[in-house]
């Protein structure tokens, strides 16, 4: 079995909804840039790229594109955050 994406609900005092912000996350696997397009006019606040060891690798308010040349090959976990929700999203590095 596969895992293309996982959905985290966030546990903290208030009530997080699970969202999905993208229409199109490409290219996914990636080697340099990967760009992020937006689903609807949901604008997520905080965008964190984290590796395999859950180590933060990026974290930026909205972008719709990250450079992902310099990091090394793997499995990397995209969560964006905002008022509307969470999502994690599964993205490989070549």
């Amino acid at each position: 079995m596969k895992l293309n994406s996982l959905t985290v609900d966030l546990i903290t005092n208030t009530q997080q909804t699970s969202v999905e912000w993208w229409s199109n996350i490409h290219p996914n696997p990636t080697s340099q840039t990967l760009f992020l397009t937006l689903k609807a006019n949901i604008l997520p606040e905080v965008i964190t790229l984290y590796n395999a060891n859950g180590q933060i690798v990026f974290s930026s308010p909205f972008t719709n594109q990250i450079d992902m040349s310099a990091m090394p090959a793997g499995v990397y976990w995209l969560k964006t955050l905002g008022k509307a929700g969470v999502q994690v999203q599964q993205v490989v590095k070549r």
